[in-house]
């Protein structure tokens, strides 16, 4: 519940390139001090951290994950060394499960085929985790977790992010907005982008994905910008992209399963028209997506017959492949 504490205690390794630093309260009024640190009440002992805590970062999302970096070996994890910052996220398993781990590697490999710019990642045993031998037993050693590198990270510097939320001046709980918001990020893409025209395609390739493989939580936050020049954004490497329609528990999202009977929807139509009300040629976004669809149809059967991953998301990304309307778009 102390947002502030966390900031401090975790505000050497934030997300992009920002650090927060403990105030200091010699620095404050005792009225500012009374208020700010203890919300009035005079009972309370006034306490802030000293410094960030070894090992302390912030990571956004709901799943359980991890930032770590790795050792001389490369092949072992381990938290970073304090005053350093993390290199790599590690999305963890389910306890003796990690089919969601699978799910994802393998739809990041998927649209990476399909043209996406993913972010690098690869499965890797829960026993590589040096530093957490009692995640490790809990969770079992030989479950796999996903080490995703970090895209806000270059070389031991920070690279600045936002998320389409933060970009957008939205909250994260408006991260559902929908296509009106989509189409405020594919404007400012264009216009103020160091990619322009690039990302815009990326942006449609990354929709036409989406819809394919089952993906109906990419959300505003799952999409992001880095600023490698300080000033001017550009898209960032996709990530969090799951087959969602193949979870267990997939009915139960009410509005993943609205977003899903949408994407059933789709035709080459919906994307000239997010198009056009981006003031973005439709033949830019026609021409992406019908060569992402071919490439879809093209080479995934063939590279899910060698992945090792669950038999439920084999089963509905073939059968998107077959009966979505969307998949249909080359024939036109």
């Amino acid at each position: 519940m102390d947002d502030f504490g966390i900031l401090a205690a975790a505000g050497e390794d934030l997300p992009g390139a920002l650090t927060v630093v403990p105030a200091n309260l010699d620095n404050l009024t005792a009225a500012a001090r009374a208020y700010g640190v203890t919300g009035g009440a005079d009972n309370l002992e006034i306490s802030v951290p000293e410094q960030a805590a070894e090992g302390a970062a912030s990571l956004s999302g709901v799943q359980d994950k991890l930032a770590l970096s790795r050792a001389k070996d490369g092949k072992r994890y381990c938290m970073p060394v304090k005053g350093t910052l993390s290199d790599l996220i590690a999305k963890l398993p389910l306890a003796r499960d990690d089919s969601q781990v699978m799910n994802e590697y393998a739809c990041m490999t998927l649209a990476g085929l399909a043209g996406v710019n993913v972010a690098r990642c690869r499965p890797a045993p829960m026993s590589t985790l040096t530093d957490h031998p009692d995640l490790v037993v809990a969770l079992g050693s030989d479950t796999r977790f996903l080490a995703v590198d970090r895209f806000d990270r270059d070389l031991g510097s920070a690279v600045h992010m936002e998320d389409a939320c933060q970009l957008l001046t939205l909250m994260p709980s408006q991260k559902y907005s929908g296509a009106r918001e989509f189409v405020k990020l594919i404007q400012v893409l264009d216009r103020l982008g160091t990619r322009g025209i690039e990302d815009v395609r990326q942006f449609f390739i990354r929709q036409a994905v989406n819809t394919l493989i089952g993906n109906s939580d990419a959300h505003l936050k799952n999409f992001s910008v880095l600023y490698r020049n300080g000033v001017r954004p550009e898209l960032s490497p996709a990530y969090d992209i799951v087959c969602v329609a193949a979870l267990p528990v997939f009915r139960g999202f009410g509005t993943n399963v609205a977003i899903d009977k949408l994407q059933r929807q789709e035709t080459l139509d919906t994307y000239t028209a997010v198009a056009k009300q981006a003031g973005i040629s439709e033949r830019i976004a026609k021409a992406a997506v019908i060569q992402t669809v071919a490439r879809a149809k093209d080479l995934w059967p063939k590279a899910l017959q060698g992945m090792d991953v669950p038999h439920a998301v084999r089963l509905e990304i073939e059968d998107r492949l077959n009966t979505l309307r969307l998949a249909g778009s080359t024939k036109r």
